[in-house]
C-alpha cells in the first residue's frame, strides 16, 4: 500500500470517532436545561354539553421562568375538582413564550357526565371550590421536542362579593 493511502486508513477510523462524537456532545449541549413551567388556570367555560360528556374551555397562562423562549407544541393535562377527577385534556396549539414571559393558551377538556354531576352534588355544602391541575407541555429544542411536567392547585370562591353601600 502507499504511505499516504495507509495514513487514511491508520487515522481515518479514529478521526471519524472523534467528529461524531463531538456531534453528539455539540447536540446534547444545545439543549438547555428547562426549569419547570408554572401553569395557571384563568379561565374556564363550559363549550359543549351532550347527555354523556360535557366539554369545557379551559385557559391556561403558562408562565416561562427561563432566560429563554420557548415554543409550546402541545399540552396534556389532568384536571381534579373538590378531590374528584374531573376531565382531561388536550392542545395541539403552537405558542411561543419569551424568556421571563407568559402566554395564554387554550386547551380542551373532555369530562364524564358523571364525573360533572359527583363534582356538583358537593357544591351546596361549599363556599370554595377547589382545583387541582396536572400534566405535560411539550416543548420545541434543538433536537426535536421535550416534556416538562407541570402541577398546580387552588381555590375559586363561590359566594358572591360582598357589596357595601
Amino acid at each position: 500500500m502507499p504511505p499516504i493511502a495507509n495514513f487514511g486508513f491508520r487515522f481515518g477510523r479514529p478521526c471519524l470517532l472523534i467528529a461524531v462524537f463531538f456531534t453528539i456532545w455539540g447536540c446534547a449541549g444545545a439543549s438547555q436545561s428547562i426549569k419547570p413551567l408554572k401553569v395557571n388556570i384563568i379561565d374556564l367555560r363550559v363549550q359543549e354539553i351532550t347527555p354523556l360528556e360535557t366539554t369545557l374551555r379551559v385557559e391556561l397562562r403558562i408562565i416561562n421562568p427561563n432566560g429563554f423562549q420557548l415554543t409550546i407544541k402541545g399540552i396534556e393535562c389532568d384536571l381534579e375538582v373538590n378531590e374528584q377527577n374531573f376531565g382531561s385534556g388536550v392542545s395541539g396549539d403552537t405558542a411561543t413564550i419569551p424568556a421571563f414571559g407568559s402566554e395564554v393558551v387554550s386547551v380542551v377538556v373532555y369530562s364524564s357526565m358523571i364525573n360533572l354531576v359527583r363534582g356538583l352534588f358537593t357544591l351546596p355544602e361549599r363556599e370554595r371550590l377547589s382545583y387541582k391541575i396536572k400534566g405535560s407541555v411539550s416543548v420545541a429544542t434543538s433536537i426535536g421536542a421535550t416534556s416538562v411536567p407541570f402541577k398546580n392547585q387552588g381555590k375559586f370562591d363561590l359566594k358572591p362579593p360582598e357589596t357595601t353601600m
